[in-house]
């Protein structure tokens, strides 16, 4: 089932008693509720928006998989256009670079077949819990910088005076039979036009010159360490520099 009734839970209560009678006014709300989440964001979109190509599985159901988030929440949000539709229900697949989105009335043996959304005419996307909410945006490189980074959808991990970027690079290998996805995080810094690569102290401290001995103390007061620290470290980081005065 892609939701759970809880989802459903505060409805109105109608006063069917028999267990029969709620099981059909549960069915109803689901069906209700899918359709909304449907024409919420279906009958705005255009053709070119939704591809129509399937979104074909290419790793068992069960075990490792390439998705953010790696279940299903029908609470994730996308913008096209300016404007933002949810609740909508969407994974990115990390390994071929994808958004997917689960339209409820593309079924097949009452099963949902998610759908692949043409990543170029979307402006951003949301998915996860509401405590740990991911912002993607799809961003192109100049020839010049695609050895640091590629085109793709990245995560804003944060945006002031200079913005942090977080690219899911996954690769997959067989191993006794079975697929194991290894993703692993890269650290751009976005700064005065240029674009660094975040992989420890040293770069960090490259990315943001203009205050290196500021940065350098305050990393060493709050015993962050840059090469595993992660993205609520890295805005504490970024915040400081922003609002800091000094060099």
């Amino acid at each position: 089932m892609l939701f759970s009734p809880v989802l459903i839970a505060g409805q109105p209560d109608h006063g069917l008693r028999s267990a029969e009678a709620c099981e059909d006014s549960l069915h109803q709300a689901q069906y209700r509720f899918l359709h909304y989440l449907y024409d919420s964001i279906v009958t705005t979109f255009t053709e070119d928006v939704i591809n129509g190509s399937e979104y074909e599985l290419y790793y068992p159901v069960y075990g490792s998989n390439p998705l953010i988030p790696k279940h299903r929440y029908p609470n994730g949000s996308i913008v096209i256009e300016g404007i933002r539709h949810s609740p909508v229900v969407l994974q990115y697949d990390t390994y071929k670079d994808l958004l997917i989105y689960f339209d409820p009335r593309h079924q097949i043996d009452q099963s949902v077949i998610p759908v692949v959304l043409n990543k170029y005419l979307i402006d951003e996307f949301e998915v996860g819990l509401p405590e740990n909410r991911m912002k993607f945006r799809y961003f192109e490189f100049p020839d010049s910088l695609k050895k640091i980074a590629g085109d793709g959808f990245y995560e804003v991990g944060y945006e002031g005076k200079i913005r942090f970027l977080i690219r899911y690079k996954t690769t997959l290998a067989v191993t006794d039979g079975k697929y194991i996805f290894k993703t692993r995080p890269l650290k751009l810094i976005v700064n005065g036009g240029r674009v660094y690569k975040i992989k420890g102290r040293r770069s960090l401290l490259n990315a943001l010159a203009d205050k290196k001995n500021l940065i350098g103390k305050f990393i060493r007061s709050r015993k962050i360490k840059v090469r595993h620290a992660g993205k609520t470290d890295m805005q504490r980081i970024l915040s400081y520099y922003d609002h800091v005065e000094g060099p």
